[in-house]
């Protein structure tokens, strides 16, 4: 009995964890893995990125994007490289689920070193005022049929944590809540060397600033 795991989708490129936050209107990358396993006792250390091709009977993958989400379907398609019949759409456009589609006997094992799967694509809006946390209404699901021990076709479902962005608004500046571990707290020293000029930016009267 195969066991999967998703994992929320994440940002590759840029990182998520280099910038916190992206543009809109720009293309980035990111990435969505199954973590599925054989079945066969002792292979939990063995998921693959995809859907295991050894026990897919035939699976769907719907991803609720957030907001303004516009997938780049041939941008996505070469990224992937699939030379299987595994497909990846955004049928309603903007703002609706990917679904991943992947046939029976699609997908990869874990001896192929199989990656996850990759999306490409940007948040089509006019930037934010303020920088704003965009989050999917709900859970990324995975439907696969597959067929147990004793022949019988049973479904396994598995869902992944909702998809979550941070826009930058129009003037570049990070959403940070009050009291958030993640913000900055900038400050304006001067030259410290005593009492009087602690909080001073010393001068020399005698530079000349060209205008």
């Amino acid at each position: 009995m195969p066991v999967m795991n998703p994992q929320a989708v994440t940002r590759v490129l840029p990182s998520s964890s280099t910038y916190k936050a992206i543009y809109a209107n720009q293309d980035y990358a990111y990435q969505f893995s199954v973590g599925e396993t054989d079945g066969i006792d002792g292979s939990a250390d063995y998921a693959t990125g995809q859907v295991n091709s050894a026990v897919n009977y035939g699976t769907t993958i719907r991803v609720p994007v957030p907001r303004y989400f516009t997938l780049d379907e041939s941008a996505t398609a070469a990224r992937n490289g699939f030379s299987d019949e595994t497909t990846i759409t955004q049928p309603g456009g903007a703002s609706s689920d990917i679904v991943i589609t992947v046939p029976k006997g699609s997908g990869r094992q874990y001896w192929q070193n199989a990656e996850p799967y990759y999306f490409v694509g940007q948040f089509k809006t006019t930037p934010p005022l303020a920088g704003e946390k965009l989050v999917a209404n709900g859970p990324a699901v995975v439907t696969q049929t597959i067929v147990d021990p004793q022949g019988q076709e049973r479904t396994l479902t598995a869902r992944a944590p909702a998809w979550t962005e941070y826009l930058r608004s129009g003037d570049g500046l990070v959403p940070c809540p009050s009291g958030s571990s993640e913000c900055l707290v900038l400050s304006i020293n001067g030259n410290n060397k005593g009492e009087k000029t602690a909080n001073n930016l010393l001068l020399d009267p005698a530079r000349k600033v060209p205008r």
